[in-house]
């Protein structure tokens, strides 16, 4: 059987359409995984901690930061929608301490605690994370974007603030 010139097009258009399609859609976990592989490997955690863990602490950059200083870490980690969706929700009740109530930087740490618990991570492991996350985007990706999400996520702070949740 003899294929027409046409014929012949046709099935090339159609193999071309089909791998750029294949290339275009992606699996969201595979567009992730250079960091959750970084977050696994260097923290020694399960794949479904990486993505919550690294979910949790994007989210409360994106509340600290403005939203063009949080387009900066998107545009250096376009994964951060589909990490944004694992973070684990959180009970957002009254704590029966006034303190972490009124204290806003305490409140976010305490959000992030019980995220952080709520996927089998101790409190230890925020500052762990944050440092990992930091380290990605500032090695090869954006320094800017590293200098934000520091910002918005104190390192110095991370340990502090998480010996004193440990507390209540």
């Amino acid at each position: 059987m003899k294929l027409s010139r046409f014929s012949v097009y046709r099935i090339e258009s159609l193999l071309f359409i089909t791998l750029a399609l294949f290339l275009i859609i992606q699996p969201s976990h595979s567009r992730a995984s250079g960091l959750i592989d970084t977050l696994t490997s260097q923290l020694n955690i399960s794949q479904f901690q990486a993505q919550g863990g690294a979910g949790s602490l994007l989210q409360m950059a994106n509340s600290k930061l403005s939203k063009d200083d949080f387009n900066v870490i998107k545009e250096a980690l376009p994964e951060t929608p589909e990490l944004l969706k694992q973070a684990p929700e959180v009970d957002h009740t009254k704590n029966s301490s006034s303190l972490l109530d009124s204290a806003s930087l305490l409140g976010s740490f305490d959000t992030l605690s019980k995220q952080f618990k709520t996927l089998g991570l101790d409190n230890d492991m925020i500052g762990k994370f944050s440092s990992v996350l930091i380290d990605y985007l500032k090695d090869g990706r954006s320094s800017e974007a590293a200098g934000l999400l520091k910002s918005a996520l104190p390192s110095g702070l991370m340990d502090s603030a998480g010996s004193l949740l440990e507390k209540f």
